[in-house]
């Protein structure tokens, strides 16, 4: 398979899975644990200790998180084939035997599960995505702005997503005071000749995402990716303007572009599309591959 890109590399490493919230008494301790069907068991690292998961009974806890307010049946099946595509590729990146191992990360919570992540994940059981009969990585965010952006990997290209401009989540707009957003420009950057917009140049690609930003007399750049962490921004397709004292950033869509698009998803999964039909809107080319059967 081909070398993935930095930016894609980086994406897959934030963390898979949310807090488990389960009692104490409720959490299996890892040797109290039998050898998953999958081939490996999620072992949870927590301050109190380290607890054992066969793979699928995370999948909920982590499409809780990916998914947020959205629904559907077909979409909550897609988003179980995404989450153990993933946890499946990290594992096999990681190359432990028989264990994954993750950081518990508070980005779910037991109440947030609904019965349709559950039946989905049961309803999928074992199935992934495979790109040339390897499992891919299967990046995904909430919502493009207009278009999901090419990676250059040949299962992730760039696919339309325009509806997204109606949804009223779509414009965002910030506001900082000057002196207080070119002091960070500053620091994040290390330029020293940053003083008006006019000095600043954003290259984006082709689906309209700022890549990185340059400046005028300097040499080192700015990537879009470092801008949004200290902004706090919740997209890269950005534009700005200066308004008297303050600096107007007005983003569109949430999140990094790259993959499945989970308003997308679910507007598809409205239309009558199936959840591999939707799958393969966002991923081309793929097999859904089922690589285990449920633990007995």
């Amino acid at each position: 398979m081909k070398k993935l890109p930095r930016l894609l590399a980086i994406l897959l490493c934030f963390p898979l899975l949310g807090n488990l919230f389960m009692a104490e008494d409720e959490r299996p301790q890892r040797e109290e644990r039998m050898a998953s069907t999958a081939g490996f068991s999620v072992i949870v690292e927590m301050q109190n200790g380290s607890y054992c998961y066969d793979p699928e009974e995370v999948l909920p806890f982590m499409m809780a998180s990916m998914l947020a307010d959205q629904k559907g049946e077909e979409l909550c099946r897609a988003a179980a084939v995404i989450c153990r595509t993933n946890l499946v590729y990290k594992w096999q990146q990681e190359n432990r035997p028989g264990q994954l191992i993750l950081e518990d990360t508070g980005m779910a919570c037991r109440d947030e599960i609904t019965d349709h992540m559950q039946q989905a994940a049961a309803d999928t059981v074992g199935i992934v995505l495979t790109y040339e009969g390897e499992v891919i990585p299967a990046p995904f965010f909430y919502m493009s702005s207009g278009k999901t952006r090419d990676t250059g990997l040949p299962f992730l290209k760039s696919v339309d997503c325009s509806d997204n401009l109606y949804d009223k989540e779509y414009l965002l707009q910030y506001h900082y005071r000057k002196k207080d957003f070119y002091a960070r420009i500053k620091e994040i950057s290390g330029w020293k000749f940053c003083n008006s917009l006019q000095d600043m140049e954003l290259e984006r690609d082709d689906s309209g995402y700022v890549k990185v930003i340059h400046c005028t007399g300097e040499e080192m750049i700015l990537t879009a990716d470092a801008l949004c962490q200290v902004m706090e921004l919740r997209s890269p397709d950005f534009d700005w303007e200066e308004q008297e004292n303050l600096i107007m950033i007005r983003t569109r869509g949430i999140g990094h572009g790259i993959g499945f698009d989970v308003c997308y998803g679910a507007r598809l999964d409205a239309q009558g599309m199936e959840y591999r039909q939707i799958l393969e809107y966002f991923y081309k080319d793929i097999m859904l591959d089922k690589r285990y059967n449920a633990c007995e």
